[in-house]
């Protein structure tokens, strides 16, 4: 019973595509650590939709969109523009996590990031395997579409994340930050406008300022933030199909129980 279970579970996720390749990618090891830059005066601070959380950047290299409706969403480095926005969160992610022992997101998406499809054979048990699909179906979830091409984590002082792409492969890139007190990934979807190396996201890291703003109700999009930008319009899009793949896990994590 369990091999025709784990067969079931292998021929679920051998698609051949997009979705294999990333199941078996895993976070490089060992972490890599990012020294924090000096301190900065000048700041600009941008409040992360939905969260109690905003970010500050330098203001001598970062500056805002000029579209009021992207200036908190969208920030411009020289080189790149970052669009930011809010991530997996611990009260959302909550019955999910509990019935599998993790009390912390970190953890939780740690472990995500390192399970892969390929360990299907080795796991012991029924229960095992059940738990070990939903780390798979949560990663599927949780994974960038560059993922497949490297995730490195990163850990600077107070802060932990990853890095997920490779600017010498793709365009587009993910850099991942948690925030510890707030249990709060915050995404920032790096869009290369010339060509940047690893070092250019270190840089970002580094200079990274973490703060909280007074009330989550101050922190919520314009209405008709997303008209008229391909950008926001992607996040949005995002923001709505992640509740139901979330209630599609819990209904998945509740079977464990049973």
């Amino acid at each position: 019973m369990l091999n025709s279970a784990k067969n079931r579970a292998i021929e679920k996720y051998a698609d051949g595509q997009w979705g294999e390749k990333a199941l078996n990618t895993i976070p490089k090891a060992p972490p890599r650590r990012v020294a924090s830059a000096a301190d900065y005066q000048s700041t600009v601070w941008m409040k992360v939709a939905d969260t109690e959380c905003r970010l500050g950047f330098p203001s001598d290299r970062f500056r805002r969109d000029v579209d009021p409706k992207r200036e908190n969403v969208v920030i411009h480095h020289q080189r790149y523009r970052a669009l930011i926005h809010s991530g997996a969160s611990g009260a959302q992610f909550a019955p999910v996590m509990q019935p599998l022992g993790f009390t912390n997101l970190y953890e939780f998406v740690s472990s995500v990031f390192r399970t892969t499809e390929r360990d299907i054979p080795r796991q012991s048990s029924m229960d095992a395997l059940q738990r070990h699909t939903v780390l798979l179906d949560a990663k599927l979830m949780l994974a960038p579409v560059c993922f497949v091409d490297s995730c490195i984590e990163i850990v600077r002082d107070e802060l932990q994340g990853f890095i997920v792409g490779d600017p010498a492969r793709t365009t587009n890139l993910n850099l991942l930050v948690f925030i510890e007190s707030k249990q709060q990934f915050i995404d920032l979807g790096v869009i290369q406008e010339t060509p940047i190396q690893m070092s250019d996201l270190e840089e970002l890291i580094s200079v990274l300022k973490v703060g909280s703003t007074k009330s989550a109700a101050a922190n919520r999009r314009l209405a008709g933030q997303a008209i008229g930008s391909d950008d926001l319009a992607a996040i949005n899009a995002a923001d709505r199909v992640f509740p139901a793949t979330v209630a599609e896990l819990v209904r998945s994590t509740a079977r464990l129980e049973h």
